[in-house]
Protein backbone atom coordinates (compact mmCIF):
# COMPACT_ATOMS: atom_id res chain seq x y z
CA UNK A 1 0.00 0.00 0.00
CA UNK A 2 2.71 2.69 0.72
CA UNK A 3 4.43 1.86 -2.76
CA UNK A 4 1.20 2.88 -4.48
CA UNK A 5 0.11 5.80 -2.56
CA UNK A 6 4.11 6.90 -3.32
CA UNK A 7 3.69 6.05 -6.90
CA UNK A 8 -0.21 7.74 -6.74
CA UNK A 9 1.35 11.13 -4.73
CA UNK A 10 1.60 13.48 -8.03
CA UNK A 11 -1.47 12.47 -9.27
CA UNK A 12 -3.22 13.49 -5.77
CA UNK A 13 -0.84 16.80 -6.27
CA UNK A 14 -1.99 17.49 -9.40
CA UNK A 15 -5.20 17.31 -8.25
CA UNK A 16 -4.68 19.44 -5.22
CA UNK A 17 -3.26 21.98 -7.61
CA UNK A 18 -6.21 22.25 -9.81
CA UNK A 19 -8.34 22.68 -7.17
CA UNK A 20 -5.88 25.62 -5.55
CA UNK A 21 -5.96 27.17 -8.83
CA UNK A 22 -9.25 27.09 -9.40
CA UNK A 23 -9.79 29.43 -6.56
CA UNK A 24 -7.12 31.80 -6.73
CA UNK A 25 -7.75 32.48 -10.60
CA UNK A 26 -10.68 34.44 -9.83
CA UNK A 27 -9.25 37.17 -7.16
CA UNK A 28 -8.38 40.05 -9.64
CA UNK A 29 -12.25 39.27 -10.96
CA UNK A 30 -14.15 39.58 -7.91
CA UNK A 31 -14.02 41.00 -4.37
CA UNK A 32 -15.49 37.79 -2.25
CA UNK A 33 -11.71 36.48 -1.22
CA UNK A 34 -13.49 34.92 2.07
CA UNK A 35 -15.63 32.53 0.59
CA UNK A 36 -12.76 31.67 -2.09
CA UNK A 37 -10.09 31.09 0.37
CA UNK A 38 -12.63 29.08 2.98
CA UNK A 39 -14.46 26.82 0.28
CA UNK A 40 -10.18 26.61 -0.61
CA UNK A 41 -9.25 25.46 2.55
CA UNK A 42 -12.15 22.81 3.22
CA UNK A 43 -12.14 21.10 -0.16
CA UNK A 44 -8.28 20.64 0.90
CA UNK A 45 -9.38 19.32 3.80
CA UNK A 46 -11.87 16.86 2.35
CA UNK A 47 -9.05 15.26 -0.14
CA UNK A 48 -6.76 15.22 2.95
CA UNK A 49 -9.63 13.15 5.09
CA UNK A 50 -10.69 11.17 1.52
CA UNK A 51 -6.72 10.90 1.02
CA UNK A 52 -6.26 9.42 4.63
CA UNK A 53 -9.34 7.49 5.19
CA UNK A 54 -8.32 5.17 1.69
CA UNK A 55 -5.46 4.92 2.96
CA UNK A 56 -6.36 3.47 6.14
CA UNK A 57 -8.57 1.25 4.51
CA UNK A 58 -5.93 -0.03 1.69
CA UNK A 59 -3.86 -0.87 4.68
CA UNK A 60 -6.22 -2.90 6.46
CA UNK A 61 -7.56 -4.84 3.53
CA UNK A 62 -11.22 -3.67 3.38
CA UNK A 63 -10.36 -1.83 -0.05
CA UNK A 64 -8.07 -3.19 -2.91
CA UNK A 65 -4.68 -1.10 -2.33
CA UNK A 66 -4.45 -0.23 -5.92
CA UNK A 67 -8.53 1.34 -5.77
CA UNK A 68 -7.00 2.95 -2.33
CA UNK A 69 -4.14 5.21 -3.27
CA UNK A 70 -5.29 6.12 -6.83
CA UNK A 71 -9.22 6.56 -6.28
CA UNK A 72 -8.53 9.82 -4.22
CA UNK A 73 -6.04 11.19 -6.19
CA UNK A 74 -8.69 11.07 -9.33
CA UNK A 75 -11.72 12.70 -6.81
CA UNK A 76 -9.33 15.27 -6.69
CA UNK A 77 -8.40 15.88 -9.92
CA UNK A 78 -12.45 15.45 -10.59
CA UNK A 79 -13.45 18.36 -8.24
CA UNK A 80 -10.38 20.70 -9.06
CA UNK A 81 -11.46 20.31 -13.26
CA UNK A 82 -15.24 20.59 -12.15
CA UNK A 83 -14.96 23.83 -9.75
CA UNK A 84 -11.89 25.56 -12.59
CA UNK A 85 -14.94 24.60 -15.10
CA UNK A 86 -17.62 26.33 -13.18
CA UNK A 87 -15.88 29.68 -12.23
CA UNK A 88 -14.41 30.21 -15.51
CA UNK A 89 -17.55 29.47 -17.22
CA UNK A 90 -18.34 33.52 -16.64
CA UNK A 91 -22.20 32.88 -16.14
CA UNK A 92 -21.70 32.92 -11.89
Amino acid sequence: MRVIKLLALPLVLCGSLLIAFAFTAGYRRSDRYGAAILYGIVLGFVVFMITEMADRAGSSGVLDPGFAAVGPAFVAIVIGVTVLLYKEDGRT
